[in-house]
C-alpha cells in the first residue's frame, strides 16, 4: 500500500518556487497504518503553500471531511487547512496532510514543508 500511496500526483506537485528536497514511503506496523512523504524547500509563505495545494486537491478529486459548524458561505478549507482532505481509494481511505518546519528549527524560520498521504484499511 505504501508503494502505491508514493505515487500519488499531489506528492510531486509543487509550487513553482518549490525545490524537491526528498520523499520515502513506508508502513507503521504499530498503528497499522501506510506513508508516503515528500519534503520540499520554498520562500513563499505558509498561507501561499497551503493555498496551492487545496487548489490542486480539489481539481485531483480530493474531497473535505466536514469537521466543524462554519457559519453560512465560509468556505472549509479556511477552518481546517488543507489537512482534511481524503479520497477513497479502492476500498482505503487515503487522507493528505501537510506540515512546515523541521525538528532542528522553529516553524515560523524555517524553509522547509512536507506533504503526505497515509491510509489505514476501512474498518
Amino acid at each position: 500500500m505504501a508503494e502505491r500511496l508514493s505515487g500519488f500526483e499531489v506528492l510531486g506537485e509543487h509550487p513553482v518556487a518549490g525545490v524537491p528536497v526528498g520523499s520515502q514511503f513506508g508502513c507503521d506496523s504499530s498503528d497499522n497504518y501506510a506513508y508516503a512523504v515528500s519534503e520540499y524547500r520554498t520562500a513563499l509563505s505558509r498561507q501561499s503553500v497551503e493555498s496551492f495545494y487545496a487548489d490542486f486537491l480539489r481539481r485531483d478529486g480530493w474531497e473535505f471531511e466536514p469537521t466543524v459548524v462554519l457559519p453560512s458561505g465560509t468556505p472549509q478549507w479556511e477552518a481546517d487547512g488543507v489537512s482534511s482532505m481524503f479520497k477513497d481509494v479502492d476500498g482505503t481511505r487515503a487522507e493528505f496532510g501537510m506540515s512546515f518546519g523541521d525538528p532542528e528549527h522553529p516553524v515560523e524560520k524555517s524553509d522547509r514543508y512536507f506533504v503526505q498521504v497515509t491510509a489505514r484499511p476501512l474498518r
